[in-house]
């Protein structure tokens, strides 16, 4: 083939978290990139809108609803069908397609690519716990989807597990990382002055904190029941800040002044480096949340050298904090076990180096999961057309 290697990546949108790994896949020698998204434009950053390459493609959309029986909790999110994708992409004439998610939109990418003989990737986030209360005809979808697919990339190893557990072939399977700005980070960490920010704060004693969307499946309800539990004289020797917006704000804050009237503070929506000072005079960082294929703020709290207690059911506890010496894997719904963590990291100094943590974060580099990307698309070229590789 002449030119350069034309891959249609196929998405919802372009999340901030997500747009540096895709700039990164703009400098690869040999290929061409193109995004084809379904959601309105709003959707995807400021800064991919303008950098990337992109396609919107019109489609109808709609309100899905998954109940997770297990840790009791809804989630509710939109999918699309984008009709106009076959022309879009008849228009782009991809010699890779690289499909996100496992909806009518990763179908339709299939289609096109069997009936052009194009190779198909199928790429995602999702892990077991997240996939829990899809229906039979999703999960149907799901393995037809793992088996017809000529290689697939999981976002961290939890979603590499599940993917494999859907039935794709190992020898075609990438695992790839989920990453945030780690250099960035660890520079802005090591170059704040942790005594005057508590001092600006008005924080005291040992600090935890938790970070994320007021919503019911981020589990910070959980939270204050188990912290309510942990005894008086372990609870007034720390300071425990919440750092988020959202519709659960007024029922947690109205849980709060029952069960640990004044002992937590609220502090709103920060990010960037209003967000920093909160990590940079933490002692210990909480992820409660019941539903989470990863939780990028697990990576974040690792880059300022935190221990992390973190739920179960979020992918980034079982890749980055199982087993790694660096916080404890919690079970929200477990209140008892859940407030005998709390007693104790609320008492007890962290074992190991925040340099060890600061280490594991830096496992996850952009470059490294543009790399993975690249691997599973070679991984198909090599499958079905080793004539274009």
């Amino acid at each position: 083939m002449s030119g350069p290697l034309r891959v249609a990546m196929i998405t919802n949108s372009v999340p901030r978290y997500r747009y540096p790994v895709y700039a990164k896949l703009l400098d690869t020698p040999g290929r061409a990139f193109r995004w084809f998204l379904s959601d309105p434009e709003r959707f995807t950053c400021e800064e991919a809108r303008k950098e990337l390459p992109v396609t919107f493609v019109r489609g109808v959309g709609w309100t899905r609803t998954t109940r997770h029986d297990a840790v009791n909790t809804l989630e509710v999110d939109v999918t699309s069908l984008p009709m106009g994708l076959p022309m879009a992409l008849a228009r782009f004439r991809p010699d890779v397609i690289v499909s996100s998610d496992y909806g009518a939109r990763a179908v339709l990418a299939l289609m096109f690519a069997r009936l052009h003989r194009v190779p198909f990737v199928l790429s995602s986030e999702e892990i077991e716990a997240s996939a829990t209360g899809r229906s039979v005809i999703q999960l149907a979808l799901r393995r037809t989807l793992a088996r017809k697919c000529d290689s697939a990339l999981g976002w961290g190893r939890p979603a590499y597990r599940y993917l494999r557990s859907l039935g794709t072939n190992p020898g075609y399977t990438t695992c790839g990382v989920q990453p945030v700005d780690v250099t960035k980070l660890r520079e802005h960490s090591l170059r704040l002055d942790r005594a005057k920010l508590r001092a600006a704060l008005q924080v005291r004693g040992r600090v935890l904190l938790l970070v994320g969307r007021l919503l019911h499946r981020k589990g910070f309800h959980r939270f204050i029941e188990a912290w309510s539990r942990v005894p008086q004289e372990s609870r007034s020797a720390c300071t425990v800040l919440l750092v988020g917006e959202g519709p659960e704000r007024q029922r947690l804050e109205e849980l709060a002044d029952r069960l640990v009237p004044g002992e937590l503070r609220f502090e709103g929506f920060h990010e960037g480096e209003a967000l920093a000072n909160y990590f940079a005079v933490a002692d210990v960082f909480v992820m409660p949340s019941l539903v989470d294929v990863w939780g990028l703020v697990i990576n974040e709290a690792l880059c300022f050298g935190l221990p992390v207690l973190a739920s179960r059911y979020a992918g980034a506890a079982q890749d980055l904090i199982a087993d790694r010496e660096c916080g404890e894997v919690i079970d929200p719904n477990d209140v008892q076990g859940f407030t005998g963590c709390l007693t104790r990291w609320a008492l007890v100094p962290p074992e190991g180096s925040p340099d060890w943590r600061r280490a594991i974060a830096s496992e996850h580099s952009f470059a490294t999961a543009a790399a993975s990307v690249c691997a599973a698309v070679d991984a198909a070229i090599a499958r079905r057309r080793p004539d274009i590789g």
